[in-house]
């Protein structure tokens, strides 16, 4: 739900529609996104486990080192995202009601290791999602 929520904020889909679960397809044109849940857990309490889960999802624009603008289009796509979901509170999806915070933004230069990977730019951010666990995980599509 996060995905399809992305894809329909207008700033974001100006820069681009390719948005994945968990990684992207091999040899992806750039710019694309990628939305990872990192950790989910239910909240606790001392009477018991309440029924919101928080998740950390970690969310990383890339843009071509290439391009010869690669980490200011990094960075640009970062600073939609980041004012599309940080401090968003209200439906997506059939998740329901979501609370969605950042909690890190840092900057990554992805080096490749062997001629099997591609240099990128890239902009992650990890942000906390507060969601009714009786619903769908918003991180699912």
């Amino acid at each position: 739900d996060v995905i399809n929520y992305l894809i329909g904020v207008s700033a974001v889909s100006a820069i681009t529609t390719r948005i994945y679960r968990q990684q992207a397809p091999q040899a992806t044109a750039y710019p694309y996104v990628i939305v990872a849940r990192d950790t989910g857990n239910p909240t606790h309490h001392l009477s018991g486990t309440s029924s919101v889960r928080i998740d950390r999802v970690a969310v990383t624009g890339f843009a071509s080192p290439t391009t010869g603008s690669g980490m200011a289009a990094a960075e640009s796509l970062g600073t939609v995202l980041q004012q599309a979901l940080d401090n968003y509170r209200g439906a997506i999806g059939t998740t329901g009601t979501v609370s969605i915070l950042l909690v890190e933004d840092p900057e990554a230069w992805f080096q490749p290791q062997d001629g099997s990977q591609r240099a990128a730019y890239a902009i992650e951010q990890v942000y906390q999602i507060e969601y009714p666990s009786i619903t769908p995980d918003p991180t699912e599509e």
